[in-house]
């Protein structure tokens, strides 16, 4: 998990008297990224970006400057994410394209992918992500969020430019800078009190809205962002025709399973890997898989002193019988209600 920040200027003069006002709204993200905490400015843009380092730690760094030879500086990426399928990408970019990259990380692909592909660079990305580009030559930044919104991205508009974040919070810093509203936002209210979250595009604040997820999105300095749907999922409904045709579809679930399981386990050597546990069919499935690439994998489940709401028996079972390490965490009431305020802050909008 990283954290990214990113502010579009209309002038150059805005740009630069707004630097300090994003690193002080950078920190309150800093959690989501303890390894590195930079701002970076070129032009119109203003970056910020707090990175938890696990694929390539000693070069991958963000804000990340890339660019074809002629033009090495280019573009700059503000990325949050992981694209699982980096490696058959680079290759693919290589072969066609011939290009040569810097770093082993998995962010470069997509700066690379973008400059050879364009806005299409999207559908080739596998995996989690929210993403800036910011091109020096043609005057725009490009962006987009995962097909499934995983990796969160807002965003808020004013007269003092657009910014992106990682988390509300940090817009809510920059409110002032941008001249947005704090104001409540009613009809999120009344969404998250019938739906028990807050659907997107929308806010609990007016002035602060939501990249939606399976979205690509463009803006020049001054201008207007640009949204983009790249994902269109369809689910077609096709009966079953027998137990050979089942059978056949249930090896089929669980061969994605296993590749999707394995992708995500992609990291540095280094890097321990652990998965939460609950007991119940799918985390244990999901444990269950990523110990075959994985044999040093940690469960983590957490338990409550009450009795009939702790899974912590069935999980310990579970985790015995898949061979991983197993840590438990109990939480008590009184610990509970002292850690609630600390995990709205960091939720931004509620959730159930």
């Amino acid at each position: 998990m990283c954290g990214l920040l990113g502010l579009i200027c209309a002038t150059e003069t805005d740009a630069a008297a707004a630097r300090d006002a994003v690193a002080a709204a950078l920190r309150c993200q800093r959690h989501r990224g303890p390894d590195e905490t930079d701002t970076w400015a070129d032009a119109e843009v203003v970056y910020g970006f707090n990175r938890l380092g696990f694929i390539d730690l000693e070069h991958s760094h963000q804000p990340l400057v890339w660019g074809p030879p002629e033009a090495p500086t280019r573009y700059t990426l503000n990325f949050n994410g992981e694209i699982y399928n980096y490696l058959e990408l680079r290759a693919e970019l290589a072969e066609k394209f011939g290009t040569k990259f810097n770093t082993d990380g998995d962010g470069e692909s997509v700066v690379a992918a973008y400059h050879h592909l364009g806005a299409d660079a999207v559908t080739k990305l596998r995996g989690m992500f929210a993403f800036m580009i910011w091109d020096a030559q043609d005057k725009v930044v490009f962006g987009a969020r995962d097909p499934f919104g995983i990796k969160p991205l807002f965003y808020s508009s004013g007269p003092g430019g657009l910014a992106f974040s990682s988390e509300k919070k940090s817009l809510l810093e920059l409110s002032g800078t941008l001249g947005v509203s704090e104001e409540l936002d009613r009809t999120a209210l009344q969404h998250y009190l019938v739906l028990q979250y807050v659907p997107e595009p929308e806010s609990l604040h007016t002035g602060i809205r939501r990249v939606e997820s399976g979205t690509s999105f463009r803006v020049v300095p001054g201008g207007q962002v640009e949204f983009t749907r790249y994902f269109h999922p369809q689910f077609t409904a096709k009966p079953v025709d027998g137990e050979a045709e089942a059978e056949a579809l249930y090896e089929r679930i669980a061969d994605v399973m296993r590749d999707s399981v394995s992708k995500h386990m992609i990291s540095d050597p280094d890097v321990t890997v652990g998965a939460f546990l609950s007991g119940g069919i799918d985390s244990t499935a999901i444990a269950a898989l990523a110990k075959e690439r994985n044999p040093s994998l940690i469960a983590f489940t957490t338990g409550f002193e009450r009795e009939g709401y702790s899974e912590v028996d069935v999980a310990a079972e579970s985790a015995a019988a898949i061979g991983v390490k197993h840590v438990v965490r109990t939480v008590s009431a009184d610990e509970m209600m002292e850690a609630l305020p600390l995990i709205v802050w960091y939720l931004d909008d509620p959730v159930a």
